[in-house]
């Protein structure tokens, strides 16, 4: 039975896991991807048997919706009857604990952060720790007949992608065997980002020749949301009104803080220093300017900062929250800012260039590239969780499907 790939954006997938299926597609004679439609979706069908899944994401907690999108995923993967489950996203994960459950499918639940809820304290806090003891339930019993389940937790295995979720897990979750807990860096920085050659040409960091005047173009690369710093970010660009700022990254109308385009304009139209491209592929590796740096002012609850990475080993100094850091980077990799207000963003600029004067900056840069290849590139992330697929193959003989019927693996799916 072939493996299936479930998220709740098309976008996620084809963004974040396209080598891992190129990979389970020389394992297996198919792929199936599964997740909503949107403009990744194309890609998506090219590398592997991609499925619709017609949820309405802007209406994620809703009772209603949550439940015709449970009823969806429910037929979908019995006509499908997968092999295991990777599935991604808190409420993804919620439902996939559910219906892997019924047909006691192995399964693999990967959280890519824990988000907003994890940050807010009171009903946001609530309601994401009573998430979560929902799908750790969910996820420890199997199906054995119509009507009998039986508990064991070599179903399903959890992958954190830093340890400050994994920390916080296992603080409310202490029975769990740490054998069903992982930590695997996100999904890895791109081969075609780790190679020399493709290094931005005018990028001038590097350069041992010590420019006491540098004006050095400053770039956001997110999501337009609100939790993801957009409006800091904005507001750097009016303290520094003689620099340019460029921001890659759309809209999300599923997304209760995310900008809306009458706020996008009004913005291009006050702030002239500030452009909007939308989402441009590869943007870091395909920008050409002198002295490029990234801001990543989120305090979205990120799991893996990959643009992080991606501008690191491209030898972009990067201004980033704490929080945003994930304690995987610190102040030997990055330039973190104090306090989440602009002018902390603006004292670490000002050390960039004290760095870059004093020719500290070269090495440092040089240190952090190497520390990404070494530890948080897309093979390592990939061959760490295929051999996680195996391990839990290993643990578990066989679905609920393969009780009940023998069906030709070459003709597996549904009518």
């Amino acid at each position: 039975r072939p493996p299936l790939l479930i998220s709740n954006s098309s976008w996620y997938l084809i963004h974040y896991r396209k080598l891992l299926i190129s990979e389970l597609k020389n394992i297996y004679s198919q792929v199936v991807t599964l997740s909503p439609i949107d403009k990744s979706s194309s890609d998506l069908s090219k590398i592997s048997l991609f499925i619709p899944w017609h949820i309405n994401r802007s209406k994620s907690y809703n009772v209603l919706s949550l439940s015709k999108s449970l009823i969806k995923l429910t037929f979908l993967i019995r006509a499908i009857k997968p092999g295991f489950i990777h599935s991604h996203t808190l409420l993804s994960n919620l439902l996939v604990a559910f219906v892997g459950s019924i047909f006691s499918i192995p399964t693999v639940l990967s959280f890519p952060g824990l988000g907003k809820l994890k940050a807010q304290k009171g009903i946001n806090n609530w309601i994401l720790i009573f998430i979560l003891k929902i799908i750790v339930l969910l996820s420890f019993y199997s199906r054995i007949s119509k009507l009998k389940f039986r508990y064991s937790t070599k179903r399903s295995i959890f992958i954190f992608q830093n340890n400050v979720d994994l920390q916080f897990f296992k603080s409310r979750f202490k029975k769990i065997p740490t054998s069903n807990l992982k930590l695997i860096y996100g999904s890895g920085v791109p081969t075609d980002y780790l190679k020399k050659k493709i290094y931005n040409q005018k990028n001038n960091w590097l350069s041992n020749e010590k420019k006491k005047k540098v004006k050095p173009n400053f770039i956001y690369c997110a999501r337009l949301l609100e939790s993801k710093g957009i409006l800091t970010f904005v507001e750097i660009a009016k303290l520094l009104p003689d620099y340019k700022f460029l921001v890659f990254g759309d809209i999300d109308p599923s997304s209760e803080d995310s900008l809306t385009l009458a706020q996008v304009n009004m913005i291009s139209k006050s702030s002239k220093n500030i452009t909007f491209y939308k989402n441009k592929k590869d943007p870091l590796k395909n920008l050409k300017v002198d002295f490029p740096i990234l801001i990543v002012p989120s305090n979205y609850g990120e799991g893996f900062p990959r643009g992080v990475a991606e501008a690191i080993v491209l030898n972009y100094p990067v201004i980033i929250s704490s929080k945003a850091s994930c304690q995987i980077f610190d102040k030997n990799d990055v330039y973190i800012a104090n306090k989440d207000d602009p002018k902390s963003y603006l004292e670490s600029f000002e050390k960039i260039l004290e760095d870059f004067n004093k020719g500290i900056i070269s090495p440092k840069l040089e240190n952090s590239r190497e520390k990404v290849i070494k530890n948080f590139s897309e093979k390592i992330v990939v061959n760490k969780t295929l051999k996680l697929y195996q391990a839990l193959l290993m643990s578990n003989k066989s679905t609920y499907f393969d009780r009940k019927n023998s069906i030709n693996p070459i003709n597996w799916i549904a009518p």
